[in-house]
């Protein structure tokens, strides 16, 4: 059934009505494109078999099926492992996935807040926010650390562009 419907489509005359009806549409005439030479029209289309569509198809399908097949594979072995667990382990792998899932939040609580408190030190030194990711640190202490040098070698460095 899938090698009659494909074979059934003539694309090349779905892209020439399209193509067609987009002109129409537009107002413009769909055999003149403007870019004739001495009155003779250049077309380009693509030439492709109905085999070599097939086969485009048939390649697509088998990658999306494979992946497909292993995504309900690795969810089927993942249930079958689950059901083998006692009451105890199920609640321990759910206690510890809770416990990586808090972990990230507080990470991302940290880096916030800490990306706040370096724009707030970089605001507070008149030094652009341009700056802020390559002076923000892993803490508040490095970051203070990082502004300090950048200002020390800036400073310096203006002071013998402004000597010479």
């Amino acid at each position: 059934m899938k090698d009659l419907f494909l074979s059934d489509i003539d694309l090349q005359r779905l892209a020439e009505e399209s193509t067609d009806n987009a002109s129409q549409d537009q107002g413009t005439d769909p055999t003149n494109s403007g870019d004739d030479k001495n009155g003779q029209e250049e077309k380009e289309y693509l030439k492709i078999t109905q085999e070599e569509l097939n086969n485009m198809f048939d390649k697509r399908l088998k990658r999306q099926e494979d992946k497909l097949t292993k995504q309900f594979e690795e969810r089927r072995a993942e249930e079958i492992r689950q059901s083998k667990l006692t009451q105890a382990e199920k609640e321990a792998e759910e206690r510890e996935k809770k416990d990586k899932e808090l972990a990230e939040a507080k990470e991302t609580i940290r880096l916030m807040k800490l990306s706040n408190d370096t724009s707030d030190l970089l605001s507070k030194e008149d030094i652009s926010q341009d700056f802020k990711s390559f002076l923000m640190g892993d803490n508040l202490e490095d970051t203070i650390k990082n502004v300090d040098n950048f200002k020390k070698v800036f400073n310096h460095s203006r002071k013998s562009w402004t000597t010479r």
